[in-house]
């Protein structure tokens, strides 16, 4: 509440502008380790998409799980309360579309967990620790499925966040904020369909397929902007592995086969 800004046509603060980007920097500093502790290659690289350059080498991932996942929790909890003063900060700061994208990429990491679970593939989830022993791997596996069923319960609530960022909140968004917003996301779909982390390939590309439907629903305003971003998300790159991408030099839209050598380190 004392951010301010809370309810729609509500534009007033009782901190000053200087302040609420303090605390919306503390606020990305809780849930950026999320990603770096995530099982999932494509999550730990888009850690570094999301967070903002000054402050990535202030970012601790050395407590705890539980530690991590509870301040990421309360990170967005307050995130909920103040989306429209964090408006106040659109095409000032690059908190903005770095925080904005960070929740729907906790919607989507949380759902590709939800379909591993559903599948009976939680041990696809990477181990962080020893199971040499019989103890260890039984104590590690319970620790895991706690673990799992905790970021579930999370991205239910972080899902219902996503939904309350209506589409005219996005199409209010400044074209800097929009930008770069579409650009994390485009780049996280490219690393999540290389970095498939060994789960099946079919099932990650239909996945990332409903991840791009989210981009296109939410930022595509007609259907000249939604090939725009198609095209650069099938633009070559020397990233990519074999793919489709569109043939820019011919007036058709035809397809054309582009294989490339997937390389990651780029993003590193």
């Amino acid at each position: 509440a004392v951010l301010g800004g809370i309810a729609e046509g509500v534009n007033f603060t009782f901190i000053s502008k200087e302040s609420i980007i303090s605390v919306y920097e503390e606020l990305l500093d809780k849930v950026v380790p999320l990603f770096v502790v995530s099982p999932f290659t494509w999550a730990i690289h888009a850690s570094s998409l999301i967070s903002c350059r000054k402050r990535r080498d202030m970012i601790c991932i050395s407590r705890p799980f539980h530690e991590i996942l509870e301040m990421a929790k309360f990170a967005f909890q307050v995130l909920d309360g103040s989306l429209l003063c964090l408006k106040m900060l659109d095409g000032e700061s690059e908190l903005v579309p770095c925080i904005l994208a960070a929740v729907l990429l906790i919607d989507w990491e949380c759902g590709m967990m939800a379909s591993v679970a559903l599948n009976g593939r939680q041990d696809q989830i990477k181990n962080h620790t020893d199971t040499n022993s019989p103890s260890t791997g039984m104590r590690q596996k319970n620790i895991l499925i706690a673990e799992l069923h905790s970021m579930l319960a999370l991205g239910e609530s972080v899902h219902a966040l996503h939904c309350k960022i209506v589409i005219r909140f996005w199409e209010s968004l400044s074209k800097f904020t929009a930008q770069k917003v579409q650009e994390i996301l485009l780049q996280t779909v490219r690393l999540a369909v290389i970095s498939s982390d060994d789960f099946d390939t079919e099932k990650i590309c239909i996945v990332c397929s409903s991840w791009v439907l989210d981009i296109l629903g939410l930022m595509g305003n007609d259907e000249a902007e939604q090939q725009i971003m198609l095209d650069k998300l099938l633009s070559p790159s020397k990233s990519w592995p074999l793919w489709v991408a569109p043939q820019a030099d011919e007036t058709t839209r035809g397809p054309v086969l582009v294989a490339e050598s997937p390389n990651i380190d780029v993003y590193v």
